[in-house]
């Protein structure tokens, strides 16, 4: 709540500064937070293009966390290309009818509420037609199919819509597309932050360690080779960091390169804190990899965060479109 206004209790931080706060909180190995979803994403939307009823009614229980929300971007055969959305919503005399497949949905498999793009006008280009919208997990025709992840946490879930009544509006037109796309890079940009504080856990989990394991003697970090793993370490994270608040700073004036600059510090933050990921645990040896330490806890982490909001292969290919295109992405 760091970025809400200081009226909904939040502190007016602004897009840097939240970002900041993400990287400490993810370096401090704080708590997930179940409500982030509404937190993060859904609320800064409702400022933005909500209604003054639709602030006071949602945002109170999403601050404390009595409703849980999920997201609705992903389908099958969209991924992160929200452009490329099929599930439907018509207009009814009742307001909105949903039908479609959500997929990979964060939090859904327990969350109360969710939101999302759907396709309004199918006659549409890709970028038009969109409508963001919000609707209740316990409506009828709605089937949430939790999605079973190998630690057996089952955090995300696949959703089936069939003719669900009731959806609440939030924009529609040229502003759903609008709004979307901004919660969408601010999403990438948390990952990315996230990606730097847990990487700068890894380096010190590692810089720990190798000064309390001893060999021949002497601690491990007095090894030459094992400084080399540790200097890698903290320079790939230091090197990210600059990408992560020039794109911060991009999207939050608007720039028309502020989705090349995202994906940048996205690639540049997963990259460096897999590479942290990969020594630390060369650095701890094979007790890395048991349960019994909390260097496992770490790298499932770096993993979960590297792949989400897109992969890496996804926004490398969005950097070189944008590049190929003059420095801006087209949009048709």
């Amino acid at each position: 709540m760091v970025s809400w206004p200081e009226e909904y209790g939040g502190r007016d931080a602004s897009l840097l500064e939240w970002l900041v706060f993400e990287e400490e909180y993810y370096a401090a190995a704080a708590p997930v937070r179940v409500g982030q979803n509404g937190l993060f994403l859904l609320a800064p939307t409702l400022f933005a293009h909500g209604t003054a009823e639709q602030r006071d009614r949602l945002l109170p229980p999403m601050a404390r966390a009595d409703q849980v929300w999920a997201q609705a971007w992903s389908e099958p055969e969209a991924g992160s290309d929200l452009a490329a959305i099929r599930s439907s919503a018509a207009r009814t005399d009742g307001g909105w009818l949903l039908s479609g497949t959500k997929t990979w949905s964060t939090r859904a498999a327990f969350a109360d509420k969710a939101f999302g793009l759907f396709r309004s006008d199918p006659g549409a280009g890709r970028h038009r037609g969109l409508t963001y919208l919000m609707f209740d997990l316990r409506a009828d025709g709605v089937t949430v199919r939790p999605i079973r992840q190998l630690g057996g946490e089952t955090g995300f879930a696949a959703r089936s819509l069939s003719q669900v009544c009731g959806a609440d509006v939030v924009a529609g037109g040229p502003a759903a597309d609008s709004a979307a796309a901004r919660a969408f890079e601010a999403g990438v940009l948390a990952a990315a932050a996230q990606l730097l504080g847990t990487g700068r856990a890894l380096l010190d989990a590692g810089v720990r360690h190798a000064r309390q394991r001893t060999q021949f003697g002497q601690p491990i970090g007095a090894f030459q080779a094992v400084k080399h793993h540790l200097a890698d370490m903290a320079i790939g994270l230091e090197f990210a960091r600059p990408l992560l608040d020039a794109a911060a700073l991009a999207l939050a004036a608007g720039a028309a390169t502020a989705p090349r600059d995202v994906s940048a510090a996205k690639v540049a933050c997963a990259d460096s804190a897999h590479r942290a990921a990969r020594a630390a645990l060369q650095v701890h040896g094979a007790i890395g990899y048991t349960q019994e330490h909390d260097l496992h806890l770490w790298l499932t982490k770096v993993r979960a965060l590297a792949g989400a909001w897109g992969s890496q292969a996804w926004h490398r290919a969005r950097v070189m479109a944008a590049i190929a295109a003059g420095g801006e992405l087209a949009c048709d």
